[in-house]
């Protein structure tokens, strides 16, 4: 993430809009970080906690549907539970790098009120670092319908697995991740799937 664009996103620039909800601003979110509360949904929430769930979802590829609540001259602004995310324009669908500067304003400003399906792709509470991408959400949407195109049944194919429960294995086939219960994990009683696999296996 270039500085320029996070500079856009503390310091409001001259794009700057509003779908009605006045996003966070720079000074408001830095109040927030000094009073370790921020908004959400009408309550305070501690702020550590907000971080380590932010965190979390960050760390299991998991996506955010997120209202674009402004803009400026580096892309588009959300807010999730009282912090305010930059999603910067390159990551943006369907957005054109070759726009003029009115055009590309107009275009900015057509997507304040639209949701989009987001991941996080930089986290850094330090820094106050709170950066999305819709496209590569997408990206990986199209790369799992491709993978469940492809995949037919009898066939055999190598995953990972990256859970473990009572009733059975979660595996990852390489975007797709699938169950393999309890009972089809060997030809004798298993009494919990620990007992002949563990996470990050390769099976």
């Amino acid at each position: 993430m270039e500085e320029g664009y996070w500079q856009a996103l503390l310091h409001e620039g001259e794009f700057a809009a509003s779908s009605g909800k006045a996003p966070l601003q720079g000074v408001d979110v830095l109040e927030g970080l000094a009073q370790d509360k921020v908004p959400s949904d009408g309550r305070t929430a501690p702020l550590d906690d907000v971080w380590k769930d932010a965190q979390e979802i960050f760390e299991r590829n998991g996506t955010l549907e997120l209202e674009v609540t402004g803009y400026n001259r580096g892309g588009v602004l959300v807010t999730w539970r009282g912090l305010q995310g930059f999603v910067p324009a390159s990551h943006l669908i369907g957005f054109s790098p070759w726009l003029s500067e009115e055009e590309r304003r107009a275009e900015l400003a057509r997507r304040v009120g639209q949701r989009l399906t987001l991941r996080i792709i930089e986290l850094d509470p330090e820094r106050w670092r709170f950066v999305l991408s819709e496209r590569i959400t997408t990206e990986e949407i199209r790369r799992r319908e491709a993978l469940l195109a492809e995949i037919t049944p009898g066939e055999v194919r190598e995953g990972i697995v990256t859970n473990l429960t009572s009733f059975g294995a979660f595996v990852d086939l390489g975007g797709v991740e699938g169950l393999i219960h309890i009972s089809e994990l060997s030809w004798g009683r298993v009494e919990h799937p620990r007992d002949v696999l563990k996470r990050g296996q390769r099976v």
